[in-house]
């Protein structure tokens, strides 16, 4: 998957003149034939005049990527800022890299090139002041993984100041995670008014509808209805939902019908939340034509009206959805087995899970489904508590159930 970020890398190194023109020599003197990546090594090093032996055996023939840990001090009797970086992945493999670093004071931005040839090496700088921020990777164009040591305050300006998307993403990560920290709380609001959808998303994907100030539910509020990106749309609604206020019924509503499955998805179950039969009442109308979220808000919703005699029904959805349905069909039938009184289909959607579970070659699926079958079983022991009769059925089901969950 580094394939693209390491010509892109190399892109940046050699600058758009080299980089394009040794492209078009190399595409010129191997047209119909075939040609290795020496042959490519060979023309940008012709154009660039620069031994690039080391960035080939380094990022194609070689295997990994560097993982690095930065952290930072400033002497004030020297005036100087010093950055520490170690590199950290596993192995004796030191990666030869290029870093950029812009280094922010009062007066400005200054970069300076570096050479990172050792598993720690030091940079330091000198400078007026304790410089606002130190921007180590500054154009965000290394393939590695970075455990970069700032300060909020220092996320907070890198978002203000640096203006690359990554840049602004690290920031509103880092600040999204500091609940306790009011100023970092706040960035995550003012990232809702980004000029880029993908930002505004991020923000949307951190914010819950709890302790929402007037403001900050008018901005939501605004996403909601006339976002130009409709996912954004749909996150919006979501947190709206949460409030379960029905002043906000019309506009769910209203909107379980725009011709973006997403927002008509979130909408479904955002009315859900406040008018649980007139969402019920939608579902005929609406599974005409679902698809993707809506589709998958139609069946959590149905799920909620199911009687006994569904059973088969939501069983036979399951084993023969479309693998690109599959996850959240299975995700449909545990909701439904909560409160399936019967063992035997109890058993039966079980098996079939856990057959979808074991047979499925991807991680975070497994890791998923296992997490439903835990809050499965806490499910039922809560129902064991506050059940009066049937406890043996429930037990019999708890213990089934624990003999197939993995830690």
């Amino acid at each position: 998957n580094k394939g693209s970020n390491i010509l892109y890398m190399l892109h940046h190194y050699l600058g758009d003149s080299a980089f394009f023109t040794a492209l078009h020599l190399y595409l010129e003197r191997n047209q119909f034939k075939t040609a290795e990546v020496a042959q490519l090594r060979l023309a940008f090093e012709e154009v660039s005049g620069k031994d690039l032996n080391w960035f080939f055996n380094q990022w194609y023939f070689g295997s990994g990527h560097p993982k690095l840990d930065i952290s930072y001090s400033y002497d004030a009797d020297k005036k100087k800022a010093t950055v520490f970086i170690t590199q950290k992945q596993t192995g004796e493999q030191v990666f030869k890299l290029p870093i950029d670093i812009d280094v922010y004071e009062t007066s400005g931005k200054t970069r300076y090139t570096v050479w990172m040839n050792n598993k720690l090496d030091t940079f330091s700088f000198a400078v007026q002041q304790k410089p606002e921020l130190i921007n180590v990777d500054a154009d965000k164009i290394l393939v590695s993984e970075k455990e970069d040591h700032k300060t909020w305050k220092e996320f907070i300006y890198q978002y203000m100041h640096a203006g690359n998307y990554v840049d602004r993403k690290e920031a509103l990560e880092y600040c999204a995670a500091k609940k306790d920290i009011p100023e970092a709380t706040s960035l995550v609001f003012t990232a809702l008014q980004d000029s880029f959808y993908a930002i505004r998303g991020l923000a949307l994907k951190k914010i819950t509808g709890n302790n929402l100030s007037a403001g900050q539910l008018r901005i939501i509020e605004t996403i909601a209805v006339s976002d130009a990106y409709r996912p954004n749309r749909a996150e919006a609604i979501r947190i709206l939902g949460e409030l379960k206020n029905a002043a906000y019924k019309n506009l769910f509503l209203q909107n379980t019908t725009d011709s973006s499955y997403t927002v008509a998805g979130a909408s479904l179950l955002a009315l859900s939340q406040i008018d649980m039969p007139k969402a019920l009442s939608l579902l005929t109308a609406l599974k005409k034509d679902a698809r993707d979220k809506l589709e998958d808000a139609v069946d959590e919703l149905q799920v909620q009206n199911k009687k006994e005699e569904n059973f088969e029904d939501l069983y036979r959805h399951f084993q023969h959805a479309p693998e690109s349905q599959k996850f959240n069909a299975c995700y449909t039938l545990i909701q439904y087995l909560q409160n399936e009184e019967s063992l035997k289909k109890f058993r039966k959607g079980i098996k079939a899970i856990i057959e979808y579970r074991d047979a499925s070659p991807d991680k975070e699926i497994k890791a998923s489904i296992n997490k439903d079958l835990i809050a499965l079983k806490d499910y039922k022991i809560s129902l064991k508590k506050d059940t009066i009769t049937g406890t043996k059925t429930i037990d019999e089901q708890i213990s089934y159930l624990s003999s197939f969950i993995k830690n």
